[in-house]
């Protein structure tokens, strides 16, 4: 009896912690291996293209090697499983510089549910890859790195950055066929991008305080900022920032810049 009035009490008095954090999921490892979950970051820029598509979980083995993903709805329930069979190991990183896109209609026409990753070639460099639920390449390219999906007009594309050739931007064209009338967000730019001194980078808080992170293409964390809730940009001295290209993110939103 007095065991259980302990616990009792110590579930009450660790109950006000967490009041405002429900927890909805855990995603369980049951491979014996590893994983890595990604929320699908398309909703950053496109809104609702295919709610089914929430989240992504990649698989990995012992060794951190992507065996394969399966994809979530936003309640949870496994909707596809999805294997990865390129040749050679691959490993992906714990961050939005993983899986960034996944849904239908984004890169083509059909309906098969298409991923848009960044991993790497364990001993190599890092790849945009794009893969179908069949496992299919649809496109893969050498030393790139962050995919961006955006609406240019009636037409839908996707950037990468390629980081070890000079730090281009590459834009392409898809050949997807969402509907014109999904909501799309409009997001703000820093400006100048590229820079070589400072970038000022444009935010809206509405009155919360958060904290904005600054990465460099490897995914390693070289700044951090405290955002000001009244303000709506911050000014970023770069001078002592090496050049390549930069990922910020705060509250869930991201986007990048270039120093040159």
């Amino acid at each position: 009896m007095k065991k259980t009035v302990l616990t009792l009490v110590l579930a009450l008095a660790f109950m006000p912690v967490f009041s405002q954090a429900i927890l909805k999921h855990t995603f369980t490892n049951n491979s014996g291996g590893l994983h890595s979950v990604f929320q699908n970051s398309i909703h950053e820029y496109v809104y609702e293209i295919l709610p089914e598509v929430s989240y992504v979980v990649c698989d990995l083995d012992e060794d951190e090697a992507i065996t394969g993903f399966s994809v979530y709805d936003a309640d949870f329930q496994l909707t596809k499983e999805i294997p990865f069979t390129v040749e050679g190991k691959w490993g992906i990183r714990y961050s939005s510089f993983g899986v960034v896109i996944a849904g239908k209609h984004l890169f083509n026409s059909d309906d098969k549910i298409e991923i848009c990753l960044t991993p790497w070639k364990q001993g190599g460099k890092m790849y945009t890859m794009i893969l179908n639920e069949d496992g299919e390449v649809l496109f893969m390219q050498e030393g790139s790195l962050i995919s961006y999906l955006y609406k240019a007009g009636d037409e839908l594309r996707f950037e990468i950055s390629n980081s070890y050739d000079n730090y281009n931007i590459e834009v392409y064209a898809t050949q997807g066929n969402f509907s014109a009338d999904e909501m799309i967000v409009t997001t703000q730019n820093p400006y100048p991008n590229p820079a070589n001194t400072t970038v000022s980078i444009p935010y809206t808080l509405n009155g919360k305080s958060a904290e904005m992170h600054i990465y460099d293409s490897r995914g390693v964390l070289v700044d951090t900022k405290t955002l000001d809730p009244d303000a709506e940009w911050v000014d970023l001295n770069v001078r002592a920032y090496r050049p390549g290209v930069y990922v910020y993110e705060y509250n869930g939103m991201s986007n990048k810049f270039v120093v040159r």
